[in-house]
């Protein structure tokens, strides 16, 4: 792929425009103080992780293993937050707990941009570049980039619940190329997993970045920063 082949962008959402804030401990604590049982920040964040991948065999379904739902999204992330809330040792919490946790992200407060996010969609558009978000999430990501002000940089928010394809299925990859009117070859997929968003784009024909601030996947698709994109696209 040619740097002046490429007409658009796409980008995971958590891990990679955007992060928890600030962390998701805190969040959920914030969300169930009114209930109980209450939990510490710190405790419900070191049992985030393991509840997540604990529950994640059973997010989607189907043969492929790849399809989803809206409402099949909001019941596995009701068993997250009661997991974590669990295996943080504050015993399991009531249905009102939970729905706080989950309403909390779909607000903006509980998100930042990553950094050098902004910056980097405002340098591609820039270009006259077409941008997507492409997230395994629900319908609650819109608002979250509309109240984070990111909505006015994109072309196109795609999520897995609503297309019914979790990635690295092809069909929620050609939903986003579908959206942005661009072919495979003419675009470029930048995410933080290298299933899900580099393998995943790979297979369908897009160009793919890995996100990797944290230099776990050194190699020339890899970048530790939003902002070497446009200088990687002036490269290529």
């Amino acid at each position: 792929m040619s740097g002046k082949d490429v007409k658009a962008v796409l980008f995971d959402a958590v891990g990679t425009l955007i992060r928890p804030w600030p962390s998701v401990g805190a969040v959920y604590a914030r969300a169930g103080a009114a209930h109980r049982p209450r939990c510490p920040a710190r405790a419900l964040e070191a049992a985030f992780g393991p509840a997540y991948r604990e529950l994640s065999p059973a997010r989607f379904f189907g043969r492929s293993g790849l399809q989803t739902s809206e409402p099949r999204e909001r019941r596995w992330w009701g068993q997250v937050v009661a997991h974590t809330f669990e295996l943080a040792g504050c015993g399991s919490p009531g249905p009102a707990s939970v729905a706080a946790g989950i309403e909390a992200f779909s607000r903006g407060a509980a998100w930042r941009p990553s950094a050098g996010a902004v910056e980097t969609l405002r340098a591609l558009r820039g270009r006259g570049l077409k941008l997507a978000i492409v997230s395994n999430f629900d319908a609650r990501l819109h608002r979250v980039v509309a109240e984070l002000g990111l909505d006015g940089l994109l072309d196109a928010v795609v999520v897995s619940s609503e297309t019914g394809w979790a990635k690295p299925s092809r069909r929620i990859y050609a939903k986003a190329l579908a959206a942005l009117g661009v072919e495979a070859g003419e675009a470029l997929m930048v995410g933080d997993r290298p299933r899900e968003d580099a393998a995943g784009a790979a297979a369908v024909g897009l160009g793919a970045l890995l996100y990797d601030p944290r230099g776990r996947h050194p190699g020339p698709a890899s970048i530790r920063d939003l902002r070497e994109i446009p200088r990687r696209l002036a490269a290529l």
